[in-house]
């Protein structure tokens, strides 16, 4: 998996957080163009992203990324918890979008969730690539809570 987030100590953190979780990171990268480079040699199964980097933004390089690899799955890291940027991440195909300081069990449970709808995209459990991305149209339903 990726981390990319513009902001190293977060980055580093995020990063030791998923290792404590068994949870193996290729590489890290600062912007959405080095997500994109990386994505391109190392194809990872799960990218995490911050929304708001300098250059290309991480919904900007998500939908380079889906276009060029329809089953990674590319979680939305951000400090701006705004429904329309929710709306956004859900066009570009993001598998979810989570805001900065969500306690880190959600960010490890979604992570989890990605891999295994990765997994199932791979082996076509869930019918063609990208099946299970939800339709431009429609609107983010409520938070759990």
């Amino acid at each position: 998996m990726l981390v990319v987030d513009d902001n190293d100590q977060f980055r580093t953190v995020l990063g030791e957080l998923l290792v404590d979780y068994d949870i193996d990171v290729a590489g890290e990268g600062a912007n959405g163009s080095e997500a994109i480079e990386m994505a391109d040699h190392l194809l990872p199964d799960v990218i995490v992203m911050d929304l708001r980097m300098p250059g290309m933004d991480g919904i900007a390089a998500a939908r380079v990324i889906k276009e060029r690899q329809p089953t990674v799955q590319v979680i939305i890291l951000s400090a701006y918890d705004d429904s329309a940027l929710r709306v956004d991440a859900r066009r570009a195909h993001v598998h979810t979008y989570i805001a900065k300081g969500s306690d880190p069990s959600l960010v490890r449970d979604a992570v989890m969730e990605a891999f295994a709808v990765k997994a199932d995209l791979d082996s076509g459990a869930h019918g063609p690539a990208g099946a299970t991305a939800p339709s431009p149209e429609e609107e983010p339903g409520p938070e759990p809570g």
